[in-house]
């Protein structure tokens, strides 16, 4: 395990070897027995988890007054255009390209007389028990006979 993979790892499961999955916990354990740097970085996670614990914390008189006061010193140029729902297009591409895919496959499928004519029940019953079976003959046209 790298020290970049560790500091990872310690973000994502914390500093308490109990939480992370066993084999990470193995390789962490084995880094930490050889790295000063890797306890360093676990002890500096512990403290930032015993102060993140400790609750909130009281700012000194007036600073709170002076953060509330930002928000309205800064000017709110442009919010209307901001808020304002625009399509992705990327998404709307995306949708339609799908769309038209399914479209061809479809027409495909039926000019080329390999799904059964909807009229004869019993072939599509069929067919469709060929299908979830995995017969391998369920892949060629059916034969429905000819028309009357």
């Amino acid at each position: 395990m790298n020290p970049d993979r560790f500091e990872q790892d310690l973000l994502r499961y914390g500093a308490e070897p109990e939480r992370w999955p066993w084999p990470r916990r193995v390789v962490m354990r084995r880094l930490l027995r050889r790295s000063p740097e890797a306890r360093a970085r676990l002890e500096r996670m512990r403290a930032l988890e015993r102060a993140v614990a400790a609750g909130p914390v009281s700012l000194p008189a007036g600073l709170q007054q002076r953060l509330d006061a930002i928000p309205l010193q800064v000017p709110q140029v442009g919010t209307a255009d901001r808020n304002a729902i625009e399509p992705d297009r990327r998404l709307l591409r995306f949708g339609l390209g799908w769309a038209l895919a399914c479209g061809v496959t479809g027409i495909v499928i039926g000019a080329s007389g390999w799904w059964p004519a909807m009229d004869d029940y019993d072939a599509v019953a069929a067919f469709a028990a060929d299908l979830a079976a995995g017969s391998p003959d369920a892949w060629r046209a059916p034969d429905l006979g000819a028309g009357p």
